[in-house]
């Protein structure tokens, strides 16, 4: 486990039997709010939510996931290894 994971179940307890508190520190009604602005405005988005999980990842299954879904955007939005029509570079001015 991570320091900051420790760090953080010293000051919280642990996330599964202190739900509320970890919800409260990392509202995902705000990652939506973002995403759904940025849907608004045309730009792809890609919006991943995990059961039981806050800020900072601490089970490895969901650890691995988020690595293969981040390195899979690397390719296909930098690499241009595969569509990019998903992709928005910042000069894109959307």
């Amino acid at each position: 486990m991570s320091r900051e994971a420790d760090y953080v179940k010293a000051y919280l307890g642990k996330p599964e039997e202190n739900r509320k508190i970890y919800d409260a520190a990392v509202p995902t009604g705000e990652a939506q709010q973002v995403a759904t602005m940025l849907k608004d405005q045309g730009r792809s988005v890609n919006v991943h939510f995990y059961d039981n999980e806050g800020h900072g990842f601490t089970k490895p299954e969901i650890q691995i996931d988020v690595i293969q879904r981040t390195v899979a955007w690397f390719d296909q939005c930098l690499m241009r290894k595969g569509p990019v029509s998903d992709c928005h570079s910042p000069s894109d001015n959307r």
